[in-house]
């Protein structure tokens, strides 16, 4: 099975409020995208790594990666549109396996990958996600809580995730027809539109917090 590793770094950054993306800010010695292209192009699983860049910052991330046979393609207006751009070259380039990640989650670790991968001789859906510590409520006006689900039954999503080509595929195609259509991540849309599909939960890592706001840099630091 040929696999597709896709680092999504197609965001402006615009909760983080740097000079620049959060993507191309320095972790350590590397810029926080570099992390993730590195695990994910040394992980004997993945035949392959595609970057999906916003088209402005194309440029600086090729300059970035000089010298590394890793392709980067501008991506859409939406994190949903720059996940089909990268479906688009899986499909292209002969793919039956893609796994897709966020640039702002630059600590995941070879073992998530190697779990993720596993799990798709199982399913044609796995994500990576921990189980709830907090408790949390649903608030339908933003003011009174609506109600609050058992925590037991609820998980954090995170990246990777990790898909069959032609499923991924069919559910975008349903979520490109639906004029209502809205997504934050890929394992959603599956979920939505073939619910008859199972979406296998893989035990995630705290280390792979979600770099969001300039305070999540200095954690990060601490963590690597």
């Amino acid at each position: 099975m040929k696999t597709l590793g896709v680092v999504l770094a197609g965001g402006v950054g615009s909760r983080f409020h740097g000079e620049k993306p959060k993507q191309l800010m320095m972790l350590g010695e590397k810029p926080v995208l570099c992390h993730s292209v590195d695990i994910l192009a040394a992980a004997p699983e993945i035949d392959e790594v595609l970057v999906i860049s916003h088209i402005d910052y194309v440029p600086s991330i090729q300059q970035l990666l000089d010298g590394h046979p890793i392709a980067v393609l501008a991506g859409g207006d939406t994190r949903s549109a720059s996940s089909e751009v990268a479906l688009a070259y899986a499909n292209e380039h002969g793919f039956d396996r893609i796994l897709l990640h966020d640039a702002a989650r630059p600590l995941i670790d070879s073992d998530l990958v190697s779990r993720l991968c596993a799990a798709l001789d199982q399913a044609d859906a796995a994500i990576a996600a921990l189980p709830a510590t907090d408790t949390i409520s649903v608030s339908v006006d933003g003011e009174t809580i609506d109600h609050t689900p058992p925590r037991e039954t609820l998980w954090s999503i995170q990246t990777p995730q990790a898909f069959s080509v032609s499923v991924l595929t069919k559910a975008y195609a349903l979520f490109d027809a639906d004029p209502a259509a809205v997504a934050t991540d890929d394992g959603g849309v599956v979920r939505r539109y073939l619910p008859e599909v199972p979406v296998k939960l893989v035990l995630g890592s705290r280390r792979a917090m979600k770099l969001t706001y300039p305070e999540d840099l200095a954690i990060l630091e601490t963590l690597i």
